[in-house]
């Protein structure tokens, strides 16, 4: 039921690979992200059970990591607008790892809806990559790359959009736990 491994994501010896579940109106599995130990790269090794981040829907197109100041692992899962459901616009889902240094994430920690932008033509990105950047004393940035067309990369036009991550204090902390 899984099919189709979108952008991976990667921190260290750390690899993401976010999956696409079935097509809209089939039945589960839905889309998901598993976790990796590259640390040996000719025998890479799966996390356990806990190192998977499961969709609540049929969609994850592409995954990011970064380490939050507290030891925390901080992941980001692109999910592509859900075809013609009162959602119409792409989806950033944000997930904490429930222990430092460790792939093993809980409930969705928050998302944002990619908002209308002034350019009507770039209102429905399907980012193929997404990926953090520490921007020093200006914060997390994160880039996301896409293909005007679905013929990419044959046709259309290569873009790529950045975001400013504005963490929530409890996140920007040191402590062991980042939740209050």
């Amino acid at each position: 039921g899984l099919w189709h491994a979108g952008g991976i994501g990667l921190l260290g010896d750390v690899v993401a690979v976010p999956v696409q579940g079935g097509h809209p109106g089939s039945p589960p599995p839905k889309a998901g992200v598993g976790f990796y130990d590259f640390s040996e790269p000719r025998a890479p090794r799966r996390f356990p059970a806990a190192g998977w981040i499961s969709c609540e829907t049929h969609s994850s197109g592409a995954a990011a990591l970064t380490r939050l100041p507290g030891g925390h692992l901080l992941a980001a899962v692109w999910r592509d607008k859900l075809g013609d459901t009162a959602e119409s616009t792409g989806r950033l889902d944000f997930y904490v790892s429930t222990a430092a240094d460790w792939p093993a994430f809980g409930d969705r920690y928050g998302h944002w809806s990619y908002a209308t932008t002034l350019d009507p033509a770039e209102q429905d990105p399907r980012y193929q990559g997404i990926g953090f950047v520490n921007g020093g004393d200006e914060g997390l940035f994160l880039i996301g790359t896409a293909n005007t067309s679905m013929a990419a990369p044959e046709f259309g036009v290569d873009y790529a959009d950045l975001f400013r991550v504005i963490l929530p204090p409890e996140l920007r902390a040191t402590p062991t736990d980042p939740r209050p």
